[in-house]
């Protein structure tokens, strides 16, 4: 086969992709919420940490109790030990916009030191504070009028 002739097939074979994937609807339409300027609410359940091999990980389940969407959800999980010196911990974002509402799942992955005492979990979005409220569940949905 010529060089030419494979050059064709390629372009026909990425064309066709292209034309697939642009056929695609998306599963779950996300609406366009303004965002929170300022402080935020969030709702978390209680933490559950656990030792995995050599790491400690956190799992948070996050809910939006705002009314506008969370731009540029962040956490910041800081580990002390008795003394109350500061041991390395770990940070995550969330780079999707944060509806109201919404729950999502974040987890935290700190290298396991024998000096761990206390952790402690610092929110923040990109246009200010969050307030945090620890909840032991979330409200349901109201279930659609028949």
């Amino acid at each position: 086969m010529t060089r030419l002739a494979t050059a064709f097939l390629m372009v026909g074979f990425l064309g066709m992709t292209a034309l697939a994937q642009g056929t695609q609807t998306p599963t779950t339409p996300r609406k366009i919420v303004p965002p929170v300027r300022g402080e935020a609410q969030i709702e978390i359940l209680k933490p559950a940490t656990t030792v995995v091999g050599g790491e400690v990980i956190t799992k948070l389940k996050i809910r939006n109790a705002s009314t506008g969407s969370i731009a540029l959800l962040s956490v910041a999980d800081t580990w002390y030990d008795r003394e109350g010196n500061v041991l390395p911990g770990d940070a995550q974002k969330y780079r999707k916009p944060f509806l109201p509402g919404e729950v999502i799942d974040m987890e935290l992955h700190t290298p396991k030191n024998p000096k761990m005492f206390q952790n402690t979990l610092q929110f923040s979005h990109a246009n200010g504070k969050i307030k945090v409220t620890t909840v032991k569940s979330f409200p349901t949905a109201p279930a659609a009028a028949k």
